[in-house]
């Protein structure tokens, strides 16, 4: 399982073709600091995600979901 963080805090997960089949758990803390050098957080929340691993159809979409419309200030859907 590949994961990475990107600039704008967005998580990434590819679950492998090995994976398929299979539930995977994924649990983050996720925590907010005053600012760098502080290390005990204001806030820390658990959030837990269970993905399940399939083999998409030879006919399924190629093109990614998108996001149409204007999020300012990155607000929530």
């Amino acid at each position: 399982m590949q994961q990475q963080i990107e600039e704008n805090c967005t998580l990434v997960f590819t679950l492998p073709v090995s994976y398929v089949g299979w539930y995977i758990v994924v649990a983050l803390q996720i925590e907010d600091y005053f600012n760098s050098s502080y290390t005990t957080p204001m806030s820390s929340v658990p959030i837990q995600f269970l993905f399940y691993a399939y083999a998409a159809a030879s006919n399924s979409c190629t093109t990614r979901p998108q996001i149409i419309g204007e999020r300012p200030n990155r607000d929530p859907l």
